[in-house]
């Protein structure tokens, strides 16, 4: 298509928007599965538990709706991967 490089031709023909799609399909499979429906999760016996206080998964959760809902139109695939490592980094800190 005479783009400079391939990323801007996914970017047009929409190869992009399709991968945060199929992502966010993914990640709602996921939450219906196992939060929705109650099965169980198989790696949660061999990771660590942690413990949050109510205000601070309040606030996570806030920063995770925000995140998605500023960059919902954005289709940089690392835009989306910066808000998790974000929401993420907010987690770590409070385990610590």
């Amino acid at each position: 298509y005479n783009h400079n490089d391939t990323k801007t031709t996914k970017h047009y023909i929409g190869l992009t928007k399709k991968k945060i799609d199929t992502y966010y399909d993914d990640m709602g499979n996921f939450f219906d599965e196992y939060i929705v429906g109650g099965k169980e999760y198989a790696v949660v016996s061999t990771t660590p538990i942690i413990s949050l206080d109510t205000n601070d998964i309040r606030d996570i959760v806030r920063a995770a709706y925000e995140a998605g809902k500023n960059n919902s139109d954005n289709i940089d695939a690392m835009v989306h991967i910066d808000a998790i490592n974000s929401i993420m980094k907010m987690v770590e800190e409070l385990v610590k």
